[in-house]
């Protein structure tokens, strides 16, 4: 057994709170158990807290379902007993009614007080991070959403953060500058919750923006997947990718996708950290493929046209590539099933031609197999694929 006084000395190595040196020594616990005892003094203060991979960020656990419950002492003791050196995470949000504010350096504190936050004088619960400084602050009745800044980030519900005595990545310790046993967390800032929520909606509308355009069948799964994951690197929640998500598939999907299939997408994007999905130097949004979900592939002509994809007809000139082309267009104004397909309602067609004139040779195609021209159209004039595209 440690002597206390060899206790406290190793204790202000970590932190110049003196009401957490003084509980921490009282007992004088071995060095060992330092982990299991402040997960237990953590958890007293009904704080949801989960066992952290010793020198990570990574939870050990499943950890979700302490968004909307805490673990048991039984349960905090049987993590620590088995790995005594993990680190200790707090689950953020309306749960354990505090969300964290990380600032990274002068870089953060600059991005904030250009629209008038100055954490300078902030008292509240704060810790020493390798980079800058962890501030709390209870959460705001009608919530705050989770925002990634210049130099910062505001985390909160669907989130956790590591606590002293947790080993950062660098090897350096967490370390308490006012413990939540020498404080309560402050009240957050209106200016702060106000800047959350005026930075989420541009995030949202700059997410929707990239994507305009209607989605057809066959598209749907990776469009909002794609969608999803620009969300989630922006540091957005399960619930927020889910509720903007229904909102591009409601608009834009033809036909919506059933809203499971979209809790699902979101469900699957939501477990990836904020990050792990990356951009290339061009800007490509890169989506790892364990965030895809599967989708079935529909059919124009089983199996020869899918929807949504691009089918290339190939053959020798005077073939009948423009016969077949004209054929299909037909059978879809018509709604009558091509070769080994059944009936379906009318469709719309689009002819896209560079080669034939509209008056003289597509129109009078189509007349002959007595299509539905009522529903077929053409660009005016001859179609050239340009420098921008068409």
């Amino acid at each position: 057994m440690a002597t206390k006084e060899a206790f406290q000395k190793f204790l202000r190595y970590h932190t110049d709170d003196e009401v957490l040196i003084n509980h921490l020594s009282a007992g004088c616990p071995r060095k060992d158990f330092l982990h299991l005892d402040m997960a237990l003094t953590y958890l007293a203060l009904g704080w949801p807290i989960i066992p952290i991979k010793k020198k990570s960020k990574k939870a050990l656990i499943p950890w979700r379902k302490y968004q909307q419950q805490a673990p048991t002492r039984e349960d905090v003791t049987g993590w620590w007993r088995e790995k005594p050196q993990a680190g200790i995470g707090v689950v953020l949000g309306k749960n354990s009614g505090v969300f964290c504010v990380d600032i990274d350096g002068e870089q953060g504190e600059q991005t904030l007080k250009t629209v008038g936050i100055d954490f300078g004088q902030c008292q509240t619960v704060r810790q020493q991070t390798p980079r800058g400084r962890h501030y709390f602050f209870t959460y705001p009745n009608d919530g705050i959403p989770h925002l990634n800044f210049k130099g910062g980030e505001v985390r909160s519900d669907g989130h956790y953060v590591n606590v002293y005595p947790s080993i950062h990545p660098s090897g350096k310790r967490y370390r308490w500058i006012q413990s939540p046993f020498a404080a309560k967390p402050a009240p957050a800032p209106e200016a702060l919750i106000e800047f959350a929520n005026t930075e989420r909606k541009k995030n949202i509308e700059q997410c929707h923006s990239n994507d305009s355009h209607l989605v057809q069948m066959g598209q749907r799964n990776n469009t909002l997947t794609s969608s999803a994951g620009s969300m989630r690197q922006r540091g957005m929640t399960e619930d927020e990718i889910f509720e903007s998500l229904m909102t591009v598939n409601n608009n834009r999907c033809q036909p919506p996708l059933p809203e499971k299939e979209v809790r699902n997408i979101a469900h699957s994007v939501g477990k990836y950290e904020p990050g792990e999905n990356t951009t290339t130097s061009s800007g490509i949004q890169l989506v790892n493929l364990s965030t895809v979900q599967s989708e079935k592939v529909e059919f124009l002509w089983y199996p020869r046209i899918p929807l949504g994809k691009v089918t290339l007809i190939d053959g020798d000139p005077g073939v009948g590539k423009s016969w077949l082309t004209v054929a299909i267009a037909t059978a879809v104004s018509l709604g009558r099933g091509l070769p080994d397909c059944e009936s379906s309602e009318p469709g719309n067609v689009l002819i896209l031609s560079a080669e034939d004139g509209l008056s003289d040779t597509i129109k009078p195609r189509l007349e002959s197999f007595r299509a539905n021209c009522k529903r077929i159209s053409a660009p005016s004039e001859p179609f050239y694929p340009g420098p921008k595209g068409v």
